[in-house]
């Protein structure tokens, strides 16, 4: 009796251990199988490529990572997170010269799938949920250098022009571009330095079989890199693009010449009537703030 008594206080802390051990152990173990994974701009290559088990391969100082079919992934980029469509198809990139790790990712899904009688309005309804979670994580819409800061509504359904962010099609508009006309509506977000086009595609052909097929494709891209494409550096085909004080100076010369042609066109549809919001700034990465401030240029 005596020598049980002894050994009851060693099973008991045994016990306690290994109630304690099992759950952190399966928690740990949890997190790795079930977690979701994650894809952000500006991680390392081939880090990116290891945590994903993704391939990776490097052409002329692009790296290409292939990251293959995800049931659910999400878009890390702090409070503007959100997840990506069911099953995308996720493909990154970077120009490794720079430094600055992944400058883009692109991401094409099925959005949706139905032959109900109402398919074309469901489609609607859960495209329009999107655009309203992004809206509410601080997406807004994207102009281009140069573009037009148009307010007002235009025809949008016409001539492929971006759509805005706050306005939702009616039903009717919907059916028009889906059935009869486009077949696809885009948009361009930005924040927080990272652009995000999207496009949002019907497959006509299948109409035909009665079902409505949507597809979504999503690019995002660091301001910097952008920035550094509207330079034109990489139609040289050379080192320049690793060279800041290359391209830097070009970058300037297109966006003086961006910004006169925006002015031109803002003052021509100000007297068609059209409004346009004055108070948008178009954003700029750091690397060309620095560049202005070195200079001594304000910006």
């Amino acid at each position: 009796m005596k020598k049980l008594l002894k050994i009851l206080p060693v099973l008991a802390v045994f016990t306690v251990c290994a109630i304690a051990y099992t759950p952190l152990f399966a928690q740990k173990d949890w997190k790795i199988n079930t977690g979701i994974p994650e894809i952000s701009l500006r991680e390392n290559e081939q880090e990116l490529a290891n945590r994903l088990n993704g391939g990776y391969e490097q052409t002329y100082g692009t790296g290409f990572i292939s990251l293959g079919d995800h049931p659910k992934i999400r878009f890390k980029h702090g409070e503007h997170s959100f997840m990506l469509p069911d099953n995308s198809h996720v493909l990154a990139s970077s120009q490794e010269g720079n430094g600055w790790g992944v400058t883009s990712i692109e991401v094409d899904a099925e959005f949706y799938r139905s032959d109900r009688p109402d398919k074309h309005f469901q489609a609607r309804k859960k495209f329009l949920g999107l655009l309203r979670e992004l809206q509410a994580k601080g997406w807004k819409r994207y102009y281009y250098p140069g573009g037009a800061r148009m307010v007002d509504k235009i025809d949008i359904f016409q001539g492929g022009e971006y759509v805005y962010i706050d306005y939702e099609p009616s039903e009717q508009e919907w059916l028009n571009v889906f059935t009869q006309g486009l077949e696809s509506l885009s948009y361009e977000l930005y924040v927080d330095g990272v652009i995000l086009s999207i496009s949002l595609n019907a497959d006509s052909n299948e109409y035909w079989q009665g079902y409505s097929i949507y597809k979504i494709s999503m690019e995002f891209d660091a301001l910097e890199y952008k920035f550094q494409d509207y330079s034109g550096v990489y139609k040289r085909d050379n080192d320049d693009r690793f060279i800041p004080a290359k391209w830097l100076p070009m970058v300037e010369e297109v966006l003086q010449s961006n910004d006169k042609y925006r002015m031109e066109k803002e003052r021509e549809l100000k007297r068609q009537g059209i409004k346009i919001d004055e108070s948008y700034q178009d954003p700029l990465p750091k690397i060309y703030t620095d560049y202005l401030k070195n200079k001594g240029k304000k910006y």
